[in-house]
């Protein structure tokens, strides 16, 4: 049996709520080994990140607008452009600032890693995961995830859909 095999996580609203961790783990592997299967399990069983930048653009069609539809679609456009100007200003200006990622304590059993606010890895104490019980170490690595989240929103987030559903209406109009 491999050494993810055994391991089995659990993630609610995105936060990890169980794990479940082979007893017999360090015949299967070291402690690095360990924490690189229970990343690895976190990471599969992990919300898809947002689909902020998911929005495949259409292929254009060509249609002549009418003098009143070129001006209704320029104006989409400015309130468009407007709109991106200002987030953008905002954005500058500091007003949107993610959460920061938790901070390890010194000597801590388990320390976590993350990438872009999501959670990228896991780190285990060796020394201490080879003297340490199954159950010990599921206790310590839900410790370490408590109150965390996985894959926190992006700031901003609602402000970027709205202006991409406006590109999309504006794209729209253009190719009715």
């Amino acid at each position: 049996m491999a050494l993810r095999d055994g391991i089995k996580v659990e993630i609610e609203g995105g936060r990890l709520v169980r794990l479940l961790l082979s007893n017999n783990w360090l015949s299967e592997g070291s402690p690095e080994d360990l924490a690189k299967a229970i990343s690895a399990a976190i990471q599969e069983a992990m919300p898809v990140a947002s689909g902020l930048d998911s929005a495949a653009p259409t292929p254009p069609r060509v249609r002549h607008l009418t003098q009143v539809e070129r001006r209704e679609h320029m104006a989409m456009h400015r309130d468009y452009m407007r709109r991106s100007l200002e987030l953008s200003r905002r954005v500058r200006d500091g007003e949107f600032v993610g959460q920061p990622a938790p901070q390890d304590e010194e000597g801590a059993k388990v320390a976590l890693r993350f990438l872009a606010g999501r959670f990228a890895e896991l780190r285990i104490d060796p020394r201490w995961a080879e003297a340490a019980t199954a159950n010990s170490i599921m206790e310590a690595v839900l410790e370490a995830f408590d109150g965390v989240d996985l894959a926190p929103e992006p700031p901003a987030a609602e402000e970027v859909v709205a202006l991409r559903r406006q590109r999309a209406r504006i794209r729209e109009f253009a190719q009715a």
